[in-house]
């Protein structure tokens, strides 16, 4: 009796511990993060370079007249070259080109978790995540750990910091940059906003996927750790005539901002069929969307160009250096962004295939509640 008591007594404290109850203080959250968040563009592959004529890398040797071990790697000086290199199970590996060595892959297998480091590393990563309710406000929020490198012959340090990730509920896989504004480092002093509220993440465990938030004051003037925006705020973007206008979103209609690169790996035939599909939609079903197309890499000149050759009749724009901000702008390209009829966010990545499927008439999954 006395064990049933105790295993009843435990259960309660731990799910008033880790749930949003009204014994917490107001404003405040304790969190478990049960589910994990994977990025969409992690990248499977590495590049290196390997050794392909060893007469001639043993006669690069045979002159070196330096020789110098650091941090794992092997450093000689050879005829004025210095080649960087260190050796594995499978032979010699470089990060660059050298005279006779050639270009090499390594790749991870499917479902893995990885991402680029700010310097170029590829490590593999854990995003214990949960679906929460801040206030009013629906939002996914993580952890982004890093757990080791990618490739067990990489020789880096893993000395990064884990990462305090927020997006939208039920967005499970999705590109991730660390320069995007819904995530950055966890540090002791980590504030961070959703919609128009400001929260302090007060402790966290990833390991054990545990974390207490506080809300903090509005006009609480701290720096932000990340941003999350739910609704859509007009964004900068320049005509082809080089004016700098804001892309507005028409009451009661939905908004798709198209992010492309026009002329680079064949995304023109791809904003062609949004632009084709688009025009072949019933009438009715063309008065509740509204589609525009952002090009981020390219001229006023060769957009125009691109329009006269083309035919090309969607609203068409020019990157500024504002457009970006608080989008979540990514480097994958084409995506486009979503607005939903009530002027709320719906996706910051929506996959160009999920929009041809859109503007068929094929009915996608209703977005989580919020």
């Amino acid at each position: 009796m006395r064990l049933f008591l105790f295993s009843c007594f435990s259960c309660f404290f731990l799910s008033c511990f880790f749930s949003c109850g009204p014994d917490l203080p107001p404003g405040e959250y304790h969190i478990r993060l049960q589910d994990t968040t994977f990025n969409q563009a992690g990248g499977y592959y590495q590049v290196y370079w390997k050794l392909r004529d060893s007469a001639s890398w043993e006669q690069t040797v045979s002159l070196a007249d330096t020789i110098v071990e650091e941090g794992g790697y092997l450093k000689i000086r050879s005829e004025r070259i210095w080649y960087e290199f260190w050796q594995d199970g499978t032979g010699l590996r470089a990060k660059q080109p050298y005279p006779g060595w050639e270009r090499a892959f390594d790749s991870l297998p499917p479902g893995s978790n990885a991402m680029l480091t700010e310097d170029r590393e590829r490590v593999l990563i854990d995003i214990p995540s949960a679906d929460i309710l801040l206030g009013n406000d629906s939002v996914r929020i993580g952890i982004i750990r890093v757990v080791d490198r990618a490739f067990n012959w990489q020789q880096f340090p893993l000395n990064y910091p884990d990462y305090l990730l927020i997006t939208l509920p039920g967005q499970r896989r999705f590109p991730i940059a660390l320069d995007q504004d819904n995530l950055g480092p966890i540090t002791r002093q980590t504030v961070f906003r959703v919609g128009r509220n400001k929260y302090a993440l007060k402790y966290f465990d990833a390991e054990q996927g545990e974390m207490i938030i506080t809300q903090l004051e509005r006009d609480v003037d701290l720096p932000l750790t990340a941003e999350l925006d739910l609704t859509y705020k007009q964004v900068q973007v320049k005509t082809l005539d080089g004016e700098e206008t804001y892309l507005k979103r028409s009451r009661g209609k939905e908004l798709m901002i198209y992010f492309c690169a026009i002329g680079f790996n064949h995304q023109n035939q791809s904003i062609l069929k949004i632009d084709s599909l688009y025009k072949a939609m019933p009438a009715a079903e063309r008065d509740k969307i509204d589609i525009a197309v952002v090009s981020r890499f390219n001229t006023s000149e060769s957009l125009q160009q691109f329009v006269d050759t083309s035919g090309f009749s969607l609203p068409l724009y020019q990157n500024t250096p504002k457009t970006c901000l608080r989008l979540n702008c990514h480097p994958a390209l084409p995506y486009y962004v979503g607005i939903d009829e009530r002027g709320r966010i719906s996706t910051y990545f929506g996959y160009h295939r999920k929009l041809v499927e859109r503007l068929m008439g094929e009915k996608e999954d209703p977005p989580p509640s919020r």
